[in-house]
């Protein structure tokens, strides 16, 4: 699941700017709390649908389909949709496995796999020229950031359910929206901001509701 994120994070983002598609992919909370009924128990209630409606038109606004706006593409939309669905398993996955499996040991499993898969596909796939250094340096770095981001995941799901923890999550966003304004000077339209501040109002109303159920 985390390959499949990655695989279409990336191919979204070949097409989309930074901030709407970390926005799409921020549906990943949403679709939990959907799947969180039948595979963890939890009771879907109607604050859930509601948010869950209003994240849909949040991805709508985005989107926009038909309004011709030249740094959203359909495909690219499709792609991050993707990779919101695969994010999600995995995030439902480590709150099955986190209570009582070893941080390390879900790391580990979960990089030999992607590694076996991808070291097996790339000689199919490979048709660049070989990286230089500073590809090389890069492609460690993401190695290195993602692992130690899932690593810390898989942590907070040990000390802390997932509704306490979404609000700092979420903060992602506008850390998204502000690099890419200042690394590739992209700063999205009035309709895709909006668009991204309500999928985060959903997501936030959400896990404040959750908690809430909780305490109660």
């Amino acid at each position: 699941m985390l390959k499949g994120t990655t695989i279409f994070g990336l191919a979204a983002l070949r097409r989309m700017p930074l901030a709407e598609t970390t926005a799409l992919i921020f549906l990943a909370p949403l679709a939990v709390s959907l799947a969180a009924g039948p595979l963890l128990g939890e009771k879907i209630t109607g604050a859930r649908w509601v948010a869950l409606l209003i994240g849909f038109l949040g991805v709508l606004l985005i989107a926009n389909p038909g309004a011709g706006k030249s740094d959203i593409d359909n495909v690219g939309v499709v792609f991050a949709i993707g990779a919101a669905l695969c994010y999600s398993a995995y995030q439902i996955q480590t709150r099955q496995l986190a209570p009582s499996e070893n941080n390390l040991a879900m790391q580990f499993f979960a990089a030999m796999t992607g590694t076996l898969v991808m070291s097996i596909a790339l000689p199919w796939y490979w048709q660049g020229p070989r990286p230089g250094s500073t590809e090389i340096g890069m492609f460690c770095s993401l190695g290195l950031l993602g692992g130690t981001g899932h690593f810390l995941l898989t942590r907070a799901f040990r000390f802390a359910a997932a509704s306490p923890l979404s609000p700092f999550i979420y903060a992602q966003l506008a850390w998204a929206t502000l690099l890419g304004w200042i690394v590739f000077q992209h700063i999205p339209d009035l309709q895709s901001l909006l668009g991204i501040a309500i999928i985060a109002a959903s997501g936030l109303s959400l896990a404040l509701s959750q908690r809430q159920q909780r305490k109660a």
